[in-house]
């Protein structure tokens, strides 16, 4: 019986470990501050075009522009700020959208009208 634990336990230990990790990521949290924003942003009445700015020096490892795959159907809609041009070319194609400027690396994250 001794042996039997001794081999079992850590399996149990490296299973109970994977199931957990499957579960935290299935599951992102609502503190996480984009999660925030996109809640912020889905309470708002009509349809939404979140333009992010990134500071100079941002974490490439935490990007907040990711869609649906339907994005046209998208309440929210999250796209990079491509400069002036580029974005009034954006602004016009989704022109039944409020756009909305969103600043990740401020504390809180910034969220205001474009």
């Amino acid at each position: 019986m001794g042996a039997f634990l001794v081999r079992a336990l850590p399996c149990m230990c490296i299973a109970l470990f994977l199931a957990q990790l499957g579960w935290k990521a299935a599951t992102p949290s609502a503190d996480l501050p984009r999660t925030k924003v996109r809640h912020f942003l889905e309470r708002q009445p009509g349809r939404q075009l979140a333009i992010v700015r990134y500071a100079d020096g941002h974490d490439t490892r935490n990007e907040w522009v990711y869609n649906a795959a339907d994005i046209d159907a998208s309440q929210v809609i999250w796209a990079r700020d491509m400069g002036a041009a580029r974005n009034r070319e954006l602004f016009d194609y989704y022109r039944d959208r409020k756009v909305w400027l969103i600043r990740p690396d401020q504390t809180p994250p910034g969220v205001s009208p474009y």
